[in-house]
């Protein structure tokens, strides 16, 4: 039996660089927070680049 993270993360591969983040376990400012917001940006200039 799957977990709901686990169906969350395969979710959010499939959206095309759309990540959905629960505001209420990562809010703005948080450590956590600014690891995904920098992680997804890296990935939006990884995909930038290949094209």
């Amino acid at each position: 039996m799957a977990t709901e993270e686990t169906d969350a993360e395969g979710d959010n591969e499939e959206e095309d660089g759309v990540i959905c983040i629960d505001s209420a376990l990562l809010s703005p400012g948080s450590p956590s927070f600014r690891v995904l917001e920098k992680n997804r940006k890296m990935e939006i200039d990884n995909k930038v680049i290949e094209k």
